[in-house]
């Protein structure tokens, strides 16, 4: 509880990078669109420590990069690492997934899914971050040419995503069973999961208005 309550607290300290509804005075869409300068918008949805999303924006200066997590313990570890190699084009966005709606959120060139909660039982499949409850929110958040990328090590999230994309008429840009990433793009958890030999699944889907 104290380690929550720190982080928490910590969180809340440090509002130039990091937005946590409630304890900040700046509308948002003010606040990233002051921190964007301009700059097109990259969303990860489960940003974690921010391995992925730091290495993303050291390599795409040109580009805004904004990270979603829950978690204030990994939001703070992620703003520390990002903010120690003083990059500017990164921000982090302390709230559920479901609710990224209630933001004004600028128009989004990309959504990262990265090893995201497989919610493996049935009564749960509404939660997995590619169903019937977050599509259509992407729809509305993406430009229309925009793309989601996922990775994942479950095969069974891999292939009903790939089913529910197909139903909401996405289109699969591209699919790859044993998909490999640079190390430097690694995340914690692809290492982890590389180190048992587990494959990584890859997938990449165009917004239902793109056009070929």
């Amino acid at each position: 509880m104290r380690r929550k309550k720190l982080y928490r607290r910590l969180v809340h300290e440090f509002p130039e990078q990091i937005y946590s509804p409630g304890s900040h005075e700046e509308v948002f869409r003010e606040w990233i669109d002051r921190l964007r300068d301009g700059k097109k918008v990259v969303l990860e949805i489960g940003t974690g420590a921010g391995d992925f999303l730091v290495c993303q924006a050291k390599t795409h200066p040109d580009l805004f990069f904004l990270g979603l997590e829950v978690k204030t313990d990994r939001v703070y570890r992620a703003y520390r690492t990002a903010s120690a190699q003083g990059l500017k084009n990164i921000a982090f966005l302390q709230t559920e997934a479901q609710r990224l709606l209630e933001f004004d959120l600028p128009p989004l060139e990309t959504i990262y899914l990265l090893f995201s909660d497989p919610w493996p039982k049935k009564r749960h499949i509404i939660r997995r971050l590619t169903s019937e409850q977050y599509l259509p929110m992407y729809e509305q958040l993406l430009v229309p040419s925009g793309r989601i990328i996922m990775k994942t090590d479950n095969q069974n999230l891999f292939e009903y995503s790939l089913e529910s994309l197909k139903t909401h008429r996405w289109s699969i840009l591209r699919k790859d069973n044993h998909f490999k990433t640079p190390l430097e793009e690694q995340t914690g958890y692809e290492k982890r999961f590389l180190a048992e030999s587990k494959p990584i699944y890859y997938l990449e889907a165009r917004h239902p208005q793109g056009k070929d």
